[in-house]
């Protein structure tokens, strides 16, 4: 049960990951007046790959990622803050599920949260 609870979290964790990424690309391409019909001619995609990108949907390809930071004159840095979405939030969510938890589902949260560090560690 407990491997099944933590897939279900990575999961949602590369969910959040593949929103961020699209929502800076889509917000550099703005900013640099290039549409997204040109940037996917320029990165060598079809528009809707383009569309699925900035919208969370799909994950570039490490070429077509190292292209669009390219042609949009971005940098690795640019997506620092990846595992800061929407942080206040998140924490006060998870504030508010702990103080209702009795102790054997605190007990399951720490173990879940245990394995989710090792994961992020190694």
């Amino acid at each position: 049960m407990l491997l099944v609870i933590f897939k279900k979290v990575l999961k949602k964790v590369k969910v959040m990951d593949k929103l961020y990424i699209g929502k800076k690309i889509k917000s550099f391409r703005k900013q640099r007046g290039i549409t997204q019909c040109e940037l996917a001619e320029l990165v060598g995609i079809h528009e809707k790959q383009m569309s699925r990108i900035e919208n969370g949907v799909n994950f570039p390809t490490f070429d077509n990622f190292i292209k669009i930071i390219s042609i949009l004159k971005m940098s690795f840095s640019d997506f620092d803050n990846i595992n800061s979405i929407e942080d206040n939030s998140l924490k006060a969510k998870a504030h508010k599920i702990i103080n209702r938890a009795n102790d054997k589902e605190i007990k399951c949260y720490v173990s879940i949260l245990d394995e989710l560090q090792k994961a992020f560690n190694s």
